[in-house]
């Protein structure tokens, strides 16, 4: 897999990179790191939804809200069909923002 080819070129630079500059580096930073790394390559290999899906940036930008105040909206159950992925982002179905739209003009 290409993909986890480049991620493990990029940890071994880093070790060299430390081990050069003599540094002590909080080894449990450095394997979360490694790990949110990984887990983006799997969101990315995976069938993520549709690209046209919106992000909670475009739904706050749209309704002139914080991104927080998406988050909670998506929590509620406010948006029908809205996933939650898994590292925590919420995926939004355009019809879903439309009609959220249409029910707060209402």
């Amino acid at each position: 897999m290409q993909g986890l080819d480049e991620v493990r070129e990029r940890w071994e630079a880093e070790e060299v990179r430390y081990r050069e500059e003599g540094a002590l580096v909080n080894a449990v930073h450095l394997v979360g790191r490694f790990l949110a790394d990984l887990d983006a390559l799997r969101l990315s290999t995976a069938n993520p939804p549709d690209s046209a899906w919106l992000t909670t940036a475009h739904i706050a930008t749209r309704f002139r809200v914080t991104g927080a105040t998406v988050r909670t909206w998506c929590a509620a159950g406010r948006f029908d069909g809205a996933i939650r992925l898994d590292n925590g982002t919420w995926r939004i179905p355009p019809a879903a923002a439309d009609a959220f739209a249409a029910a707060r003009r209402a």
